[in-house]
């Protein structure tokens, strides 16, 4: 399931949700999976994009009839999974100095 899952993207950041650290916890037993996940941020616009492509990675992954759930954590803290490594900058965003 962690492997389905770690094919989900963020679409800001283009990393997968399972390295962003933003699976926090997967169960499965007895034909049911239950998904935790908590957004990077509060207002998170992508969240149910995120979330959507969780459901469909998921999907795939589990045999036909497999029943499946998906709970947001809002107040859990986010620690980004290595956090000791700083998110990238993706931006195209450029000034020069003096212009507007």
């Amino acid at each position: 399931m962690r492997e389905a899952l770690h094919q989900v993207l963020d679409p800001e950041i283009g990393e997968s949700i399972v390295d962003l650290g933003l699976v926090q916890a997967i169960e499965i037993a007895a034909g049911q999976v239950r998904i935790t996940l908590i957004p990077s941020s509060a207002t998170c616009p992508m969240s149910e994009m995120l979330l959507e492509d969780a459901t469909d990675a998921v999907q795939r992954a589990c045999p036909e009839g497999t029943r499946y759930r998906f709970e947001r954590v809002r107040d859990a803290p986010f620690r980004r999974a290595g956090a000791m490594h700083p998110l990238p900058c993706r931006t195209s965003f450029s000034r020069t100095p003096g212009k507007r």
